[in-house]
């Protein structure tokens, strides 16, 4: 597996939106899609690949990417 892992230290989230993030059409900001993360989230998948998202409220958020990966 590779692991692709993408991090902030901003406000971070709560988790009612912990659990939410992946959901289509949920933003937290104003004027937000709330696309991003879910179609990352159905791309990964096709891949057979898998995210997991680590948060801490006041310390920041980590998204990671894990794809398989093949050596010939």
């Amino acid at each position: 597996m590779m692991c692709v892992s993408i991090g902030d230290n901003g406000g971070g989230l709560d988790p009612f939106q912990e659990k939410k993030i992946f959901e289509r059409f949920e933003s937290s900001r104003p004027g937000g899609s709330g696309l991003g993360l879910s179609i990352c989230k159905d791309i990964i998948t096709i891949h057979n690949g898998t995210m997991d998202l680590k948060s801490e409220v006041g310390k920041g958020t980590t998204v990671n990417y894990y794809f398989p990966i093949t050596f010939e």
